[in-house]
């Protein structure tokens, strides 16, 4: 059986990578003007299909499974031996996958969806299935501006954005304001470039649960594979394909006292792993000066503004090695900028830290705040580009 992705328009979406990485070498994006088109060519026998084409699927489908009628809208078809089609709405599973990871339960909640269409259908069928006390959704009589979201919804507990707000290159921009909203606790969001939206970062920054876009995708796109193909991957397989997934889709910063140190070992892992290195220049926080406090965007001078900006760019790259002075991290929006789209690494060497001891009392908390992971540094890239790339890759 040969499937692929039905879609009015070519996107930058990963769909067809991630269902090549679950093993489904050939398939492919098909890209059609109507839905009857594609399921005309008579080559493929099982689909996914865009939100254009999904609620004319469930209408096409002579079997359909439970998901299916409670969001009214198909996402994946199956041509049957009769000719007839069998539906399903994988995303379902997707969705519900993604709250898992992020370990959110939306049960007893008060949810907002941000958005309309499909989707929105989709997850308020989940919603409801898992319990939620109330559902509310933008677009609806309730709810039909920014200003009665804020005055009808700000006790919800959980945020769903599924519009493409803080999707690249738009990436500054947020659905709404967070601490505008008294009870929330949780925030799901379906952007998935970069990886953390801008709604996502402010979520983490209040220290409230976080649920991204890529979970979204692969899960659903996983549940499809297994209706197509009728296996079931295991836990650890899955496990092992989403972790590789994001990790090439991430980039690796290096961050830490020893710029020199940090430049070594990422010349090394940009070999090991064929990546582009990428050092950022020596601006005034490079070259040691920093503030004792956490500056503002307002009260940044030139140069750190200039950095902060050029952070700006870099931050959205998929599948680079990048070294970062460490004196950057004393900027607060720095800090949150490097964890869009990375996996940070702090670097230390006893050696560096001790000759500036005082300095390094003040950063230790911001790199322990900035980084995924912590490696010491004792002379030798080699060694330590190794460890960096068995534990984290």
């Amino acid at each position: 059986m040969r499937s692929g992705y039905l879609t009015k328009t070519p996107n930058d979406c990963p769909i067809v990578s991630i269902h090549q990485s679950l093993g489904n070498e050939d398939y492919t994006e098909i890209v059609v003007s109507t839905l009857q088109e594609g399921l005309s060519k008579k080559e493929w026998n099982a689909w996914n299909v865009s939100e254009e084409f999904s609620k004319e699927a469930y209408t096409l489908c002579s079997e359909l499974t439970e998901e299916a009628k409670c969001t009214r809208c198909v996402t994946a078809m199956i041509r049957k031996e009769d000719g007839t089609f069998w539906g399903d709405n994988p995303d379902c599973y997707g969705f519900e996958q993604m709250l898992h990871l992020g370990h959110i339960n939306p049960g007893k909640m008060r949810c907002l969806i941000l958005g309309d269409g499909v989707r929105a259908d989709t997850v308020e069928a989940c919603l409801q299935r898992s319990g939620a006390s109330q559902i509310l959704r933008y677009g609806e009589e309730k709810i039909k501006s920014s200003d009665d979201v804020y005055s009808v919804a700000t006790d919800v507990n959980l945020i769903i954005n599924i519009t493409d707000t803080g999707s690249y290159p738009y990436c500054e921009q947020s659905p709404v304001n967070l601490l505008r909203f008294q009870r929330v606790n949780a925030v799901a969001d379906f952007v998935f470039e970069p990886f953390k939206s801008q709604l996502i970062l402010h979520a983490e920054r209040m220290q409230i649960a976080t649920a991204t876009g890529l979970s979204y995708l692969f899960y659903s796109a996983a549940k499809s594979e297994e209706l197509f193909y009728g296996h079931a991957f295991s836990d650890k397989k899955i496990e092992e394909v989403y972790q590789s997934l994001m990790i090439q889709r991430k980039s690796i910063v290096l961050i830490g006292m020893d710029r020199e140190g940090c430049k070594k070992i990422g010349t090394v892992l940009a070999r090991k792993m064929k990546r582009e290195l990428i050092l950022f220049g020596q601006g005034e926080s490079g070259n040691n000066k920093h503030h004792f406090a956490h500056p503002s965007l307002d009260t940044m001078s030139e140069s750190e503004r200039q950095e902060t900006e050029k952070l700006r760019e870099l931050s959205v790259l998929n599948g680079k090695i990048m070294v970062f002075p460490g004196g950057m991290m004393a900027n607060r929006e720095n800090r949150l900028l490097l964890r869009r789209n990375s996996i940070v690494i702090w670097i230390q060497n006893p050696n560096c830290e001790e000759g500036s001891h005082k300095e390094y009392i003040f950063r230790e908390p911001l790199y322990i705040e900035s980084s995924d992971y912590t490696f010491v540094y004792t002379g030798n890239p080699e060694n330590t580009a190794e460890r960096i790339r068995d534990t984290v890759f």
